[in-house]
């Protein structure tokens, strides 16, 4: 883990909090579902979540890491997640979710 590995704590907040609430009520509209509303709702939360990662990545994070190791460890992440992004299948799955 990079934390240990640089040997930094992780900072517990409220932003953390309400990161951590908003992740559990998500997995909570996802639980009733199955077979494909499940499928399409997953992947548009999938898809919604690594946008909003992107964002944060993009906009705060790396403007604030004072670290070398943890701009690195970001800037890998963000192009990792930019690699894996399909942003065509988006609306098809957010139309497939609606139903």
């Amino acid at each position: 883990m990079l934390g240990q590995k640089i040997n930094v704590r992780p900072m517990e907040t409220a932003e953390v909090d309400k990161l951590r609430v908003k992740g559990a009520g998500e997995l909570a509209m996802l639980v009733p579902l199955d077979g494909e509303k499940f499928a399409a709702a997953y992947l548009a939360a999938m898809i919604k979540g690594h946008t909003e990662v992107l964002d944060m990545i993009d906009n705060q994070l790396l403007k604030r890491a004072a670290n070398d190791a943890v701009k690195a460890h970001l800037t890998e992440r963000a192009a990792v997640l930019r690699s894996t992004s399909q942003p065509r299948s988006s609306s098809r799955v957010a139309q497939r979710a609606e139903r």
